[in-house]
Protein backbone atom coordinates (compact mmCIF):
# COMPACT_ATOMS: atom_id res chain seq x y z
CA UNK A 1 0.00 0.00 0.00
CA UNK A 2 2.63 2.65 1.50
CA UNK A 3 6.02 2.42 0.20
CA UNK A 4 9.25 3.58 0.95
CA UNK A 5 9.10 7.19 -0.40
CA UNK A 6 5.42 7.62 0.44
CA UNK A 7 6.73 7.15 4.31
CA UNK A 8 9.85 9.78 4.39
CA UNK A 9 7.43 12.06 1.96
CA UNK A 10 4.90 11.46 4.66
CA UNK A 11 7.82 11.77 7.66
CA UNK A 12 8.80 15.22 5.97
CA UNK A 13 5.46 16.71 6.06
CA UNK A 14 4.83 15.73 9.59
CA UNK A 15 8.01 17.63 10.24
CA UNK A 16 7.46 20.58 8.48
CA UNK A 17 4.02 21.16 10.00
CA UNK A 18 6.05 20.34 13.69
CA UNK A 19 8.27 22.66 13.08
CA UNK A 20 5.72 25.29 11.81
CA UNK A 21 3.77 25.02 14.82
CA UNK A 22 7.26 25.56 16.64
CA UNK A 23 7.86 28.82 14.53
CA UNK A 24 4.81 30.12 15.16
CA UNK A 25 4.89 29.41 19.14
CA UNK A 26 7.51 31.37 19.32
CA UNK A 27 6.95 33.87 17.32
CA UNK A 28 3.91 34.79 18.80
CA UNK A 29 5.30 34.84 21.83
CA UNK A 30 7.73 37.10 20.95
CA UNK A 31 4.55 38.83 19.87
CA UNK A 32 2.80 38.29 23.16
CA UNK A 33 6.19 39.62 24.62
CA UNK A 34 6.25 43.05 22.58
CA UNK A 35 2.19 43.45 22.99
CA UNK A 36 3.30 43.00 26.78
CA UNK A 37 6.04 45.26 26.38
CA UNK A 38 3.81 48.39 24.58
CA UNK A 39 0.89 48.72 27.32
CA UNK A 40 3.53 48.61 30.07
CA UNK A 41 5.55 51.84 28.12
CA UNK A 42 1.90 53.10 27.04
CA UNK A 43 0.48 52.91 30.40
CA UNK A 44 3.84 54.61 31.85
CA UNK A 45 3.31 57.38 29.40
CA UNK A 46 -0.27 58.21 30.48
CA UNK A 47 1.29 58.29 33.97
CA UNK A 48 3.85 60.92 33.28
CA UNK A 49 1.14 62.97 31.39
CA UNK A 50 -0.94 62.83 33.94
CA UNK A 51 1.68 63.92 36.24
CA UNK A 52 2.78 66.66 33.75
CA UNK A 53 -0.88 67.69 33.22
CA UNK A 54 -0.91 67.78 37.64
CA UNK A 55 2.41 69.79 37.75
CA UNK A 56 0.90 72.26 35.31
CA UNK A 57 -2.07 73.34 37.44
CA UNK A 58 -0.20 73.14 40.54
CA UNK A 59 2.03 75.91 38.73
CA UNK A 60 -1.26 77.49 37.89
CA UNK A 61 -2.87 77.73 41.09
CA UNK A 62 1.18 79.26 42.24
CA UNK A 63 0.68 81.51 39.94
CA UNK A 64 -2.81 82.84 41.00
CA UNK A 65 -1.31 83.18 44.05
CA UNK A 66 1.66 85.13 43.20
CA UNK A 67 -0.58 87.37 41.09
CA UNK A 68 -2.97 87.63 44.35
CA UNK A 69 0.37 88.56 46.69
CA UNK A 70 1.89 91.21 44.08
CA UNK A 71 -1.37 92.78 43.50
CA UNK A 72 -1.50 93.04 47.55
CA UNK A 73 2.35 94.26 47.31
CA UNK A 74 2.06 96.98 44.40
CA UNK A 75 -1.16 98.23 45.50
CA UNK A 76 -0.88 101.87 47.25
CA UNK A 77 -0.91 102.11 50.98
CA UNK A 78 -4.34 102.87 52.71
CA UNK A 79 -4.44 106.12 54.47
CA UNK A 80 -5.38 104.26 58.21
CA UNK A 81 -1.51 102.09 57.15
CA UNK A 82 0.04 105.90 56.75
CA UNK A 83 -1.71 107.12 60.06
CA UNK A 84 -1.30 103.91 61.80
CA UNK A 85 2.46 104.32 60.70
CA UNK A 86 2.43 108.09 61.98
CA UNK A 87 1.31 106.80 64.95
CA UNK A 88 3.58 104.27 65.74
CA UNK A 89 6.70 106.83 64.61
CA UNK A 90 4.98 109.20 67.49
CA UNK A 91 4.66 106.41 69.83
CA UNK A 92 8.83 105.57 69.16
CA UNK A 93 9.67 109.28 69.76
CA UNK A 94 7.78 109.53 72.73
CA UNK A 95 9.04 106.40 74.60
CA UNK A 96 12.68 107.56 73.43
CA UNK A 97 12.78 110.41 75.44
CA UNK A 98 11.27 108.25 78.55
CA UNK A 99 14.26 105.50 78.46
CA UNK A 100 16.99 105.98 80.74
CA UNK A 101 20.21 106.97 78.21
CA UNK A 102 22.13 103.77 78.96
CA UNK A 103 19.41 101.98 76.48
CA UNK A 104 19.68 101.84 72.20
CA UNK A 105 18.49 104.27 70.09
CA UNK A 106 15.06 102.77 69.34
CA UNK A 107 14.70 104.60 65.47
CA UNK A 108 18.24 103.02 64.90
CA UNK A 109 17.47 99.74 65.84
CA UNK A 110 14.75 99.76 63.34
CA UNK A 111 16.14 101.70 60.71
CA UNK A 112 17.03 99.74 57.03
CA UNK A 113 19.26 97.05 57.48
CA UNK A 114 19.97 96.20 53.97
CA UNK A 115 22.38 99.11 54.14
CA UNK A 116 25.60 97.54 54.17
CA UNK A 117 28.50 99.30 56.54
CA UNK A 118 31.37 100.71 54.20
CA UNK A 119 33.71 100.28 57.19
CA UNK A 120 33.47 96.53 57.26
CA UNK A 121 34.70 96.59 53.85
CA UNK A 122 38.23 96.56 53.03
CA UNK A 123 39.25 99.59 51.07
CA UNK A 124 40.60 98.30 47.12
CA UNK A 125 41.63 100.79 45.01
CA UNK A 126 40.35 100.40 41.79
CA UNK A 127 42.98 101.73 39.86
CA UNK A 128 45.36 99.32 41.77
CA UNK A 129 46.70 96.64 39.13
CA UNK A 130 45.88 92.85 39.75
CA UNK A 131 47.52 91.15 37.11
CA UNK A 132 50.38 90.76 39.20
CA UNK A 133 48.58 88.69 42.08
CA UNK A 134 46.42 86.55 39.52
CA UNK A 135 49.58 85.62 37.74
CA UNK A 136 50.87 84.63 41.10
CA UNK A 137 47.90 82.39 42.00
CA UNK A 138 47.81 80.57 38.19
CA UNK A 139 51.82 79.37 39.45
Amino acid sequence: MFGVYDWVLLGIVVFSLLINSVCFLVVFSYFHQINAEMSNASLNFQQSNQSIAEAIVSLGSLLDDLDEVSGDLVRPPAMGDVLAQGLQMLMMSKFQQMLPQGMPDLGNMFKDQRETQHSSWPSVDPNQNHDQSIKEHLN
